[in-house]
């Protein structure tokens, strides 16, 4: 147990944990139980992680999430359980928060979701993610939506944003859908899970308007993503992208446009 002070709040801890394993095999967490506390903000979780019958329990709860500083406000709670072997674990989770305000400018007046993914290749997995009042930055006021519903190697996302109404401004609020139909793969050579799959549509009706004509190849994982082969359809003119890939800090793009005009 230890206390201390962060950002002029008290913040106190505790812990244990015992690991099970010999030189040769990956360590497993046999018992885990911690609890930490700013304010009163805290995250706790317990239970064990690693073999197939093990099962950790965690939450996390920000009724002042102000405490965290100048940049943060707002109230969040999140809960979920994570079981069985790191390679095979099912996954579940809830979280909802209100009136949030986070770093670069992200705030939401409401924000609700839960997702659940099982073990095995054809595990189910779902999910659902709503947010009101959404804004980054200086970015026009929406409200967003995210669902996703199958299984580890065939599952459809639908992404989808509707901007709000600005008194001021004569053009009409935006409107965004995006699908994707794909798996999550896991990919050996490089010891880390990928989504691959297809960017079936996308559809950008706004401003500047753009429309995807045809499915094309994307993946990504937590590093960046790459999409290859996808013609965007402007204003008047075409983006043909050959591909676009995203890695670390690294940013590539191979393509051409063709009849661009000032209104594209």
């Amino acid at each position: 147990t230890h206390d201390s002070q962060w950002q002029n709040q008290t913040l106190t801890g505790s812990g244990k944990l015992q690991l099970v394993g010999t030189s040769n095999q990956t360590p497993k967490i046999r018992n885990i139980d911690f609890q930490v506390a700013l304010a009163n903000n805290n995250i706790k979780a317990n239970g064990s992680l690693g073999k197939t019958d093990s099962r950790i329990a965690w939450q996390a709860d920000f009724p002042d999430l102000g405490k965290l500083g100048s940049d943060y406000a707002g109230t969040a709670r999140a809960e979920g359980t994570l079981e069985g072997a790191i390679d095979n674990f099912a996954l579940r989770f809830n979280l909802s928060a209100q009136h949030l305000r986070l770093p670069q400018g992200i705030k939401a007046a409401q924000l609700e979701g839960q997702a659940m993914l099982m073990p095995e290749e054809n595990g189910k997995v779902t999910g659902e993610l709503k947010a009101v009042d959404l804004q980054y930055g200086q970015h026009p006021l929406m409200d967003a939506q995210l669902s996703l519903q199958g299984t580890k190697i065939n599952h459809r996302l639908t992404i989808a944003a509707q901007g709000k109404p600005n008194p001021p401004a004569k053009s009409k609020p935006f409107t965004f859908e995006s699908k994707l139909h794909g798996a999550l793969i896991h990919n050996a050579s490089l010891t880390k899970i990928q989504w691959q799959g297809m960017l079936e549509s996308l559809v950008y009706d706004g401003k500047t308007p753009i429309k995807l004509t045809a499915p094309a190849p994307l993946s990504f994982d937590a590093t960046g993503f790459t999409l290859e082969k996808a013609n965007i359809q402007l204003t008047k003119g075409h983006a043909l992208i050959e591909q676009i890939q995203l890695s670390g800090n690294e940013f590539a793009s191979k393509g051409h446009l063709e009849q661009l005009t000032l209104d594209d």
